[in-house]
C-alpha cells in the first residue's frame, strides 16, 4: 500500500557554498571561469576569436575577468547563480558540465561579486550579490539590473573583498598553472588566447621527448565504447622517455584538451609499491593520456583537479595506462645509468603512431623492446675471460676467487668483511704464483720443487716469481706489505686495522699480477 502524505520541500540551503570553498583555491577558481568562457565560445561554433583577460590588482586586492565568448541571455541569467544549473547537457566535447563554474568565483574568491553580461548585441544586464546574500539561507531570489552597454558578446566578472591575499608569488603561480592547464587548448585552436595582467599566457607543454633508436615515443590511439552508453570516447596515450634527468615525470591526464592531472604517480596509473614507485631511476618515463568525448563522460572530479578513478571511462582505459606506465618505467630503469650516451643525444625524431583495435589488449610488440639489464660484475668478468678459461682451465679458480671476494666486499651485514677480503686476496695470490710457476714459465716447476718452495718462507716464492714476471719494485713492495698484514692478522694477538682503502689497493695489485701473469681481463 502507498499513501501520499505531502510533498517535501527539497530546496537546497546555501551551506552548499561552504563545501565549494573547501574544494577550490585561486588557481582552480579562476580556471572555472575560463572554462565557462571556452565552453560558451565552443558551443556557439563561430564568431570572433576568443579573448579571455584576467586582471588582478594586487594593491586593491580585486580581480576582473573579461571574455567575449558570446555573453549570457537574459533568460539564462539564473544559470550564473543557481548551483547545478547549466546551459549544456554534457553531450559535446566541452570542459564543463557541473553547472557551478561562476558560483565558485563568488564563494571561493570574493565576498562581493558583480557579473555584467551582454548576449551578442542584445541588452546588458548585471547581477550583484555579496556575503550577506550567501549567509541568508532562506532567500534564493537575487535582483538583476539593466545597465550601460558593454561590447557585444562580452561578460565581465568583477570580484572584490577577496577572501585571501594575492601577492606576486601567487600571481606567478597562477600564470604557471594556466600555462600548463590550457596548453593543449591554446595549441589546438589558434583562435583562443588567454592573458593575465596584460601578458599573454604562453602554454607549457610536456613533450620534451628523447628519441633513442628503437625506443622512440609511441602514441597509442583507440576508440572506446562504454557499456550501456551510446558515447564514443577517443583515447590517445603518448609515452616515452624525456631528455632531462630529474624533470617532472609520471602520468599527465587531459580531458578534452584541458589538463586535469600533472605528474601523477599513484597505484591507479601503474605506480605500485615494489613495481614502479618514485625512484630516481624511473624518472625518465612520462605518459600523457588524452581523452576526448562528451563532457558528461569525462573522468574528472567536480573541480577538475583530479580523476574519478571509478568513472566508466577511466575503467575502460585503465589497463592501457597500467601496461604503458609499467613498460616505460622499466625502460627508464634500464637506460638511466647510460643516459648521457643512450638517451640525451637523441633530441630529434618522430613519435611512432600505433592504432589499437577496439577491445584488444596492448601487445608487447606495440611497445619498444626493453634492453637487457646490464650484466653484473661476475657475468662480465667470466665473459671477458671465457677463452682464457677454456684454454687454461685452472684460471677458472682464480676468476671465481676474485668474484667471491668482490661479492663479500659488498655485504654490509658483514662488519669484518675486510678481514675476509684480505685472506681471500692473499691466498688467491699465493695460488696464482704456484700456477704461474707450474704452467707459464719457460721451464715449469714440477710437483716436488713446488712443494719445497711453497713449504718455505713466502719471500722465496716472491724471488722465484720475480725471475719471470716483470713487475716494478713498487708493486712487489705492496705485495710484501699486504702479505705481512695477512700474517699479523693470523698470528699476532693484536690484529692490524684493515681499511677499505687497503683492500681497494690490494685488489688492484692482485688484478695487476693476474693481467701480467695470465693475460686476464677485468671489467
Amino acid at each position: 500500500m502507498k499513501k501520499l502524505i505531502q510533498d517535501l520541500d527539497a530546496t537546497p540551503t546555501k551551506k552548499i557554498y561552504q563545501s565549494i570553498i573547501v574544494d577550490y583555491d585561486l588557481n582552480t577558481a579562476i580556471a572555472e571561469l575560463i572554462d565557462n568562457a571556452i565552453d560558451a565560445w565552443t558551443e556557439q561554433r563561430g564568431g570572433p576569436d576568443l579573448c579571455i583577460s584576467v586582471e588582478i590588482d594586487i594593491d586593491q586586492q580585486s580581480i576582473l575577468i573579461t571574455d567575449n565568448a558570446g555573453g549570457v541571455a537574459e533568460s539564462d541569467l539564473k544559470n550564473l547563480i543557481s548551483p547545478g544549473r547549466s546551459s549544456s547537457d554534457g553531450s559535446t566535447e566541452i570542459i564543463g558540465i557541473f553547472g557551478v563554474g561562476s558560483k565558485r568565483a563568488a564563494v571561493v574568491l570574493a565576498q562581493m561579486i558583480s557579473i555584467t553580461t551582454r548576449h551578442r548585441r542584445k541588452g546588458t544586464f548585471r547581477l550583484e550579490y555579496d556575503e550577506e546574500w550567501i549567509k541568508d539561507s532562506g532567500n534564493w531570489n537575487i535582483p538583476y539590473y539593466r545597465v550601460d552597454e558593454i561590447p557585444p558578446s562580452t561578460t565581465v566578472v568583477d570580484l572584490s573583498k577577496l577572501r585571501f591575499k594575492v601577492d606576486k608569488e601567487r600571481l606567478e603561480d597562477l600564470r604557471s598553472y594556466l600555462a600548463a592547464t590550457y596548453n593543449n587548448v591554446i595549441c589546438s585552436n589558434s583562435n583562443i588566447s588567454i592573458s593575465l595582467n596584460e601578458g599573454t599566457v604562453v602554454g607549457e607543454s610536456f613533450d620534451n621527448w628523447a628519441y633513442p633508436p628503437g625506443c622512440e615515443p609511441r602514441r597509442l590511439t583507440r576508440r572506446i565504447r562504454i557499456k550501456n552508453s551510446k558515447s564514443k570516447i577517443r583515447s590517445e596515450i603518448t609515452a616515452g622517455l624525456i631528455c632531462q634527468k630529474g624533470h617532472e615525470h609520471g602520468v599527465y591526464i587531459y580531458c578534452n584538451n584541458r589538463m586535469i592531472c600533472r605528474g601523477l604517480k599513484s597505484p591507479q596509473v601503474g605506480y605500485r609499491a615494489g613495481r614502479t614507485g618514485h625512484h630516481v631511476y624511473k624518472s625518465l618515463a612520462r605518459i600523457i593520456v588524452e581523452l576526448y568525448g562528451p563532457s558528461c563522460d569525462m573522468p574528472w572530479n567536480s573541480s577538475k583537479s583530479g580523476i574519478n578513478f571509478n568513472s566508466p571511462v577511466f575503467e575502460a582505459v585503465r589497463d592501457d595506462i597500467l601496461r604503458v606506465s609499467e613498460h616505460y618505467v622499466k625502460l627508464s630503469q634500464r637506460l638511466f645509468e647510460d643516459f648521457e650516451e643512450k638517451v640525451l643525444p637523441y633530441t630529434d625524431g618522430n613519435i611512432k603512431m600505433v592504432p589499437l583495435p577496439q577491445g584488444e589488449p596492448i601487445k608487447p610488440s606495440k611497445l619498444p623492446r626493453i634492453p637487457k639489464a646490464r650484466k653484473d660484475y661476475k657475468e662480465r668478468l667470466l665473459e671477458l675471460n671465457r677463452s682464457l678459461v677454456k684454454n687454461d682451465r685452472w684460471v677458472r679458480g682464480l676468476t671465481e676467487a676474485v668474484i667471491a671476494e668482490e661479492m663479500i666486499s659488498r655485504q654490509s651485514i658483514l662488519r669484518q668483511r675486510n678481514r675476509i677480503s684480505l685472506i681471500i686476496l692473499d691466498s688467491t695470490l699465493e695460488i696464482a704464483f704456484k700456477d704461474f710457476l707450474a704452467w707459464k714459465i719457460p721451464q715449469p716447476l714440477g710437483d716436488k720443487k713446488l712443494a719445497d718452495l711453497f713449504g718455505g718462507p713466502r719471500i722465496d716464492v716472491h724471488k722465484e716469481v720475480r725471475k719471470n714476471l716483470p713487475l716494478d719494485s713498487g708493486t712487489w713492495s705492496q705485495i710484501e706489505f699486504f702479505y705481512k698484514m695477512r700474517c699479523d692478522l693470523v698470528h699476532k694477538k693484536v690484529s692490524a686495522e684493515i681499511s677499505n682503502e687497503d683492500i681497494h689497493d690490494f685488489r688492484e695489485i692482485v688484478r695487476t699480477v693476474f693481467r701480467r701473469a695470465f693475460g686476464m681481463r677485468f671489467p
